[in-house]
């Protein structure tokens, strides 16, 4: 949710809150009103509507200033010259200004105010006090028509709105409250209360809430079950673990919104699909939202980070789970690539122990299998075998079937006057009941069917040609179409 959002988000409300103008709730009586309000500041700037003639006393010893008042506008249009209100002071010491009137609209924000009494001003519908700092308490008790309060950055400890039952809007962000009771304020459809200390906030009875700001506190749970019109919910930088935030994700209503949960210790391990499934964003999930899918013998997979190539995707997040337990992780550069059908392989070896081979896009290198040996739910160690290329098949008729691969890319000639470029051996893998085995008899032998001579189970650019580069080739070509079972 960026500034402007939550500025048309406020003005959206305030338009709402403040339907036509007029006198609100305040009707055609008239009250005479007094707000007093004590600064050192030099200068002084207020806004005021209302109906009817106000008496400023400025506090400086002239004599008090008449004006004409101007009915309350619509929407947020009051930062305007006609309701601007402001004195300068020759120098810095306390004052008290004193307001006579039926005010509707005060706004006294910045003005290091250090103490604001607007308990006899019952005709104010909305009052803007922020950002004095120095006011440590405020009395709305006696506002019964209050329907905007903006009271952030003082230093409040404590806020009464009980009886406030008209309220809209709530502002009372950057101070330090640790309750906040709005179990009365029905109307609500805007409550701004971050940068408190609130361990917990109950907004059940709130069912009007649309737009609702509680980040940074300490809250560790939230129910909006009862919130129906939500469609706005920032609480980052709270104490949610991801059991708190997926519990949360459950009560959110099915007809979607924004959600920021950043700065939460649960934010890298909550599932945000719970809230997605019902049409909201969510921001600030730091973790990976990945694809879980089921191997054999209880194994499951999580893949995330995709990268999509058109013709093939890669994975750079990866987890290996088995009974709840995480056996390897891995969240590096390492792509990890599920194209191809025939991995991955689970192999049991063993009573709770198996093999798991996964394939490693390894550009601009061949591909190669990632292997995982797991006993007891736990990784005890892991290599890298070649892709094989082909289902297991029984190569040397010996009853036992057999993978083989290539592990590098290579041209095993160049063509001109049959110069060998590199030694790239097939490796033969026999399927036992132990897990895969490097069948080394089989490997030697056919390579030196291939080759003219065994050069060893390693790449090599520096093995002299034995035979015609003509013959390698289609040595290799009826190599392949064995393994492949062709």
């Amino acid at each position: 949710m960026n500034k402007v959002q939550i500025f048309l988000t406020v003005f959206a409300v305030m338009i709402a809150v403040l339907g036509c103008g007029g006198r609100g709730s305040g009707g055609s009586q008239e009250v005479d009103g007094v707000i007093t309000m004590t600064t050192e500041i030099q200068e002084v700037t207020l806004y005021l509507t209302g109906y009817g003639e106000a008496t400023i006393d400025w506090g400086d010893g002239s004599q008090p200033e008449v004006v004409e008042l101007n009915e309350m506008p619509d929407g947020f249009a009051v930062y305007v010259e006609k309701f601007r209100y402001r004195r300068s002071y020759p120098n810095q010491e306390q004052r008290i200004i004193t307001i006579s009137g039926n005010i509707t609209l005060l706004i006294c924000s910045d003005n290091q105010l250090t103490a604001l009494d607007v308990s006899r001003a019952q005709t104010l519908i909305r009052l803007d006090c922020r950002g004095n700092g120095g006011i440590r308490a405020l009395d709305v008790s006696q506002n019964a028509a209050l329907r905007i309060l903006q009271c952030g950055e003082n230093g409040f400890t404590a806020l009464d709105v009980s009886r406030n039952t008209a309220l809209s809007m709530l502002i009372c962000d950057k101070n330090q409250l640790t309750a906040l009771d709005i179990s009365r304020n029905t109307a609500l459809t805007y409550l701004g209360c971050s940068n408190n200390r609130l361990t917990e906030l109950d907004v059940s009875r709130n069912t009007a809430l649309l737009h609702l700001d509680c980040w940074d506190n300490q809250l560790t749970a939230l129910n909006v079950s009862e919130n129906v019109a939500l469609e706005i919910l920032i609480m980052s930088d709270n104490q949610f673990t991801d059991e708190a935030l997926n519990a949360l994700f459950n009560t959110l209503h099915g007809n979607g919104g924004e959600i920021s949960i950043s700065g939460n210790p649960g934010s890298a391990d909550c599932d945000p699909s719970i809230a997605e499934a019902k049409g909201w964003t969510v921001e600030g999930f730091t973790g990976i939202q990945g694809i879980t899918f089921a191997l054999d013998f209880g194994f499951k997979v999580t893949i995330g980070n995709e990268e999509d190539f058109e013709t093939f995707k890669t994975y750079m997040y990866f987890k290996l789970e088995r009974n709840n337990n995480v056996i390897f992780e891995d969240n590096s550069l390492t792509e990890y690539e599920f194209g191809d059908k025939r991995y991955p392989i689970v192999l049991q070896t063993g009573n709770n122990s198996f093999e798991a081979l996964f394939e490693v896009n390894s550009r601009p290198g061949k591909n190669y299998l990632k292997r995982l040996f797991v006993n007891n739910d736990k990784l005890v160690e892991q290599d890298e075998l070649p892709v094989f290329e082909a289902e297991a098949t029984d190569i040397n008729n010996d009853g036992i079937k057999e993978y083989a691969g290539q592990r590098y890319y290579s041209e095993a000639w160049s063509g001109e006057n049959d110069m060998l470029v590199s030694y790239n051996p097939f490796l033969y893998y026999s399927v036992m009941q132990t897990g895969l085995k490097l069948d080394s008899l089989l490997t030697k032998q056919r390579n030196e069917m291939i080759y003219g001579t065994f050069h060893g189970f390693q790449f090599s650019n520096d093995i002299e040609p034995p035979i015609k580069s003509s013959s390698v080739s289609e040595k290799i070509q009826q190599e392949l179409k064995l393994i492949r079972n062709e």
